[in-house]
């Protein structure tokens, strides 16, 4: 009896032990991590050298302190353009349809007469900031890697005697709207949309058509391969 009643002692202390390691005052399991999501990786191997350089120095390259290697564009579908009245709304219309076709549809511009609505601004100002150049044009990221939030383009007229001649606006507006979609570095190819400076021409280059297009069937933020 006397050994029966220790085991059965001996049963219960260990019983008792268990459950003390299991109670409200044991050490928390460490908890499970959340996987940090990978950016998609955007396939390259389809661009000629050229526009693969293009890619990478006036797109990719240009916004890699934000966060790396990155695609950066508009998101797909409207964006709301403003433009200021003393300027001539057929070639402000002509300019954006221009990108319209060259990022194959991926993006459409809405004009809309409410500056503060607008997501990207085409202003006139009398004075140019920038030697030789009729405008200027700045895509503004936003906090989601691969996105732009604002655009701000500016044309200028005063300082320079070929940025008065009214006739070159719609190339010049095209030109500084292609900064404001992605398109940061000027074109080495001379006489073409992108080409520095302001150019006057709307004529495009393959490399610079086959670039924009790439951007814009690119997922937002991925990383180029």
């Amino acid at each position: 009896m006397r050994n029966l009643f220790r085991v059965l002692v001996a049963t219960l202390v260990v019983a008792l032990s268990v459950a003390s390691c299991s109670d409200k005052g044991s050490f928390p399991t460490e908890p499970t991590p959340t996987p940090v999501p990978t950016a998609p990786v955007a396939d390259m191997s389809s661009l000629s050298p050229e526009a693969r350089a293009y890619v990478m120095a006036t797109n990719i390259e240009a916004f890699r302190v934000l966060s790396g290697p990155r695609v950066w564009r508009w998101a797909s579908g409207q964006i709301k353009l403003y433009f200021d009245p003393t300027l001539r709304e057929e070639d402000v219309r002509n300019a954006a349809s221009y990108w319209e076709k060259y990022t194959g549809g991926s993006i459409t511009f809405q004009i809309v007469g409410d500056k503060a609505s607008a997501n990207i601004t085409v202003e006139h100002t009398l004075v140019g900031l920038i030697e030789n150049a009729c405008g200027s044009g700045t895509p503004v990221p936003s906090t989601d890697r691969g996105f732009f939030s604002v655009g701000i383009v500016r044309i200028f007229q005063g300082l320079v005697p070929k940025c008065n001649d009214r006739s070159r606006d719609v190339s010049v507006i095209a030109h500084e709207l292609g900064h404001a979609i992605g398109l940061t570095v000027h074109s080495s190819y001379l006489s073409e949309v992108m080409s520095s400076p302001s150019s006057g021409y709307l004529n495009i280059s393959d490399p610079v058509k086959d670039a924009v297009y790439w951007i814009y069937h690119a997922p937002p933020g991925a990383t180029p391969q």
